[in-house]
């Protein structure tokens, strides 16, 4: 599942990143998502639901609906 699947509210654990593009990926680095950390999905944007807020470690950040495909998440 990815993490644009995942559900509000519910801890997830990041498995993979499915980025071939070495800047992107050094940017999700820099973000706090890499495969271990946990991240939870905190709220969508009213209107359309892009974007999206997530919360990973004492940090929150908003990915649009495109780049949360591209990361790979289970269940805690």
């Amino acid at each position: 599942m990815t993490l644009l699947d995942s559900e509000l509210g519910k801890e997830y654990t990041i498995d993979n990143l499915l980025v071939e593009d070495e800047l992107i990926s050094s940017r999700f680095y820099k973000l706090g998502f890499y495969p271990g950390a946990l991240v939870t999905k905190k709220r969508k944007a009213p209107l359309f639901g892009d974007p999206i807020l997530f919360q990973i470690g004492d940090s929150q950040v908003a990915l649009t609906k495109s780049e949360s495909t591209l990361i790979e998440v289970s269940l805690k």
